[in-house]
């Protein structure tokens, strides 16, 4: 079954100077590079956020479109059971396949492979594209990388125009409780929790332990994070 959000891919016209930023935030750095994708060449940059890593890449700007999440990545567990329970279920994600990295940069003591397992869910979940990511190596769940990150993951939260009946999918699938919210429903998958509410966007909810002028920054380039509520949401 679905365990958790691995990481969030992010979309990122101003590619260079969304890089710079979040390299001047402090957050680890866990990838750095070109690589081919299925797709052709990209560049890509990640970093961690505690539970989860943030993955931006370069896009072409689009008059139609601005810094926003492009997908979600989530841990299967074992990937061929998920598939199979989803399948058991009447959803239809795809076959898994093998992926490695070779072409990706990685920093000095980080192995120069990784092998991960995909299966596209594509727009299964209302409100989001989707896949699941099994890693093989370095490590699996890679991208549970620091608990030491200056800048924390909160929660995923979904805009959708209709809450309630994107809820019964998310059950569904991802197997959880809900709890109601003032705005909406909170999914508590392990320490990476979703909330459903009402509206047309993906949003980052993040925590900044320093204040410092690059994190006050950060939703100037990526209009999809916003800082949690201090006063204790």
């Amino acid at each position: 079954m679905i365990e958790r959000i691995d990481h969030i891919i992010l979309e990122a016209p101003g590619f260079a100077e969304a890089r710079r930023l979040l390299q001047q935030t402090g957050c680890p750095v866990t990838w750095d590079g070109s690589w081919e994708s299925p797709t052709g060449a990209m560049r890509l940059f990640g970093v961690s956020v505690g539970p989860i890593n943030i993955e931006v890449i370069d896009v072409a700007p689009h008059p139609e479109r601005n810094s926003g999440v492009r997908s979600v990545a989530f841990d299967p567990g074992e990937i061929e059971v998920t598939v199979s329970e989803l399948r058991d279920a009447g959803f239809n994600p795809d076959e898994p396949t093998e992926v490695n990295s070779m072409g990706h940069h990685f920093l000095d003591g980080v192995p120069a492979e990784a092998r991960w397992r995909m299966a596209a869910l594509h727009e299964l979940l209302p409100g989001m594209s989707s896949f699941l990511c099994q890693y093989l190596a370095p490590q699996p769940h890679f991208g549970r990388t620091s608990a030491d990150s200056p800048i924390r993951f909160v929660a995923l939260e979904v805009a959708v125009p209709d809450p309630g009946a994107a809820l019964k999918t998310y059950q569904r699938v991802l197997k959880v409780q809900p709890g109601a919210e003032r705005n909406g429903y909170l999914l508590p998958l392990a320490d990476t929790p979703i909330r459903l509410v009402e509206g047309d966007m993906v949003s980052l909810v993040l925590e900044a332990r320093p204040s410092d002028l690059a994190l006050r920054a950060l939703p100037e380039s990526f209009p999809a994070i916003r800082w949690v509520d201090t006063s204790g949401r």
